[in-house]
């Protein structure tokens, strides 16, 4: 049995896409292995020390995150001119902080690199640690676990690529001054990290810009998503039986991922069928687009919010159509494809790039429909959709998508962890 530390940004209860990998994952190496978490401490109302699962968890937490969650919690308390002045000094402390990073050789937060740090030697002190697997993003966790290597000897490292880091445009606010100035220091790091690590996990639809960007490394291990579960969702979320409910779980970000063509395409549909509901579950700076629409259609498009990922997954389940919406920038594979197949509902899925990673992922899910966005397509993309709509989209069995995405399931992932631990 070893014990083996995992770094996260998000975990329970504010379970985010790298979280819930992550725990997918716990269930499994848990059987034979103590396991410990450490995350970010998210809110006020949360311990430093925890336990989920029988797994137990341990919360960092800096002076400018309590800062920010203080005055969120003003912001949600208060009314009028205060709330108005609690929004500004958030707005001028995020962007105090963001210019720090700017100003620095690398988009990283090192409050958050010594914060990790620290808990990792002092998890240490109370157990040794055997093995020390830091998720990327955030890459503060690698930077850590690198630090933590180099003064105890015999420590295995075993980061988990989720996302890019040196290559990843939303980590330079897709700004190509910002990626021009910090772009090798970037790539210095990830060469730091991958030569103090025994096996590197990385997520297969990048690994080969990282084995370009890093030639010679020979320690990659292609992984998918762990994500691809039979469902336990509850009846908690229920629909009207009576309406075609499509939904969308997942966060909108007009630069990254953005609604617009979809909602125009599903709003026209909705003129000619009234029993047509979209329910939108997640976050993002789409609220305006969203809104807008549900102006329109005020008793077709509810807007949910922000929800947890019980409720996110319980509507999932209970729906009839699920809604997918591609990144612009290829470097990124939404997480949440998998979740989606896991419910084991047809996928509509809206592509603004034809080198969209989804896509060929979808092409071999028994029920999809695959649409580019793209003006001149719009009628024929609405005839598409609308031939989808009236064919019988079923899906004979779970044991069927295991076959197909079997690389998805997590125990694949966890049994080659463990192959390279012995």
């Amino acid at each position: 049995m070893s014990h083996i530390v995992i770094l996260v940004g998000s975990y329970y209860p504010d379970f985010q896409a790298v979280g819930i990998c992550v725990r997918n994952i716990v269930n499994e190496l848990k059987i034979d292995n103590e396991i410990t978490i450490i995350s970010k401490k998210s809110s006020f109302k949360l311990n430093f020390e925890d336990e989920f699962n029988g797994v137990k968890i341990n919360r960092i937490q800096t002076k400018s995150s309590r800062a920010l969650q203080y005055l969120d919690q003003k912001i949600k308390t208060t009314k009028g001119a205060k709330k108005i002045f609690y929004k500004l000094c958030k707005d001028f402390f995020r962007t105090l902080r963001l210019f720090k990073v700017l100003n620095s050789n690398s988009v990283l937060y090192k409050d958050e690199v010594e914060a990790y740090s620290k808990k990792l030697n002092e998890i240490n002190k109370k157990k040794r640690v055997e093995v020390v697997i830091p998720c990327a993003s955030p890459f503060e966790t690698c930077i850590a676990s690198i630090q933590f290597k180099q003064k105890n000897k015999g420590i295995k490292l075993v980061p988990y690529m989720f996302d890019h880091f040196s290559n990843n445009d939303a980590i330079y606010r897709h700004s190509k001054l910002l990626r021009y100035l910090k772009f090798k220091n970037h790539v210095k790091l990830e060469k730091l990290l991958y030569d103090n690590s025994d096996v590197i996990l990385c997520m297969k639809h990048y690994i080969n810009s990282q084995k370009l960007i890093h030639k010679g490394v020979d320690k990659f291990i292609a992984v998918e998503h762990p994500l691809l579960l039979r469902s336990k969702a509850d009846k908690s979320f229920e629909f009207n039986k009576d309406k075609l409910i499509i939904v969308y779980t997942g966060v909108l970000y007009k630069k990254i991922r953005n609604p617009e063509y979809a909602f125009t395409i599903i709003s026209e549909l909705m003129n000619n069928k009234s029993n047509i509901e979209l329910h939108i579950f997640g976050s993002g700076d789409c609220y305006s687009i969203i809104h807008y629409y549900q102006s329109i259609f005020p008793n077709q498009i509810k807007y949910h919010g922000h929800v947890n990922s019980e409720i996110a997954e319980s509507a999932r389940e209970n729906c009839d159509i699920l809604l997918s919406i591609g990144n612009i920038s290829n470097n990124q594979l939404p997480s949440k494809t998998f979740e989606y197949m896991s419910a084991m509902k047809p996928i509509i899925h809206f592509s603004s790039n034809k080198t969209d990673d989804t896509i060929s992922i979808l092409r071999r899910y028994p029920s999809s429909c695959i649409l580019f966005e793209d003006s001149i397509r719009f009628r024929e993309n609405l005839v598409k959709l609308e031939e989808f709509l009236k064919t019988e989209n079923k899906i004979d069995s779970f044991d069927q998508l295991e076959k197909i995405f079997f690389d998805a399931v997590p125990s694949y992932t966890s049994e080659k962890i463990l192959r390279y631990l012995q």
